[in-house]
């Protein structure tokens, strides 16, 4: 009897507020993992070999509209200047 309360004591902390989880079912979680791994595997399988190629290409795309972007930036940087130098003279 004293050990029960001794350990019932040990467990309490400062913090009021916390609870205790539920208890965790095993059966309950393993059954989890078997129905959902082969969703798992063929998600992580179409993420990796199908979509990589399809990520790849819009981050090319991306980087070329970023260069085009760029350009068209220094393009008018360029016409500003010769703007300026041909009022200067």
């Amino acid at each position: 009897m004293d050990n029960k309360i001794l350990k019932d004591e040990s467990k309490k902390t400062d913090y009021p507020d916390l609870k205790r989880l539920p208890d965790h079912n095993n059966l309950k979680h393993f059954i989890y993992v078997l129905l959902n791994k082969p969703r798992w595997f063929i998600e992580n399988f179409y993420e990796k070999y199908l979509l990589k190629d399809k990520i790849e290409l819009e981050e090319i795309k991306i980087k070329l509209l970023e260069k085009e972007v760029e350009l068209e930036i220094l393009k008018a940087q360029i016409q500003e200047l010769k703007l300026n130098r041909s009022t200067k003279y």
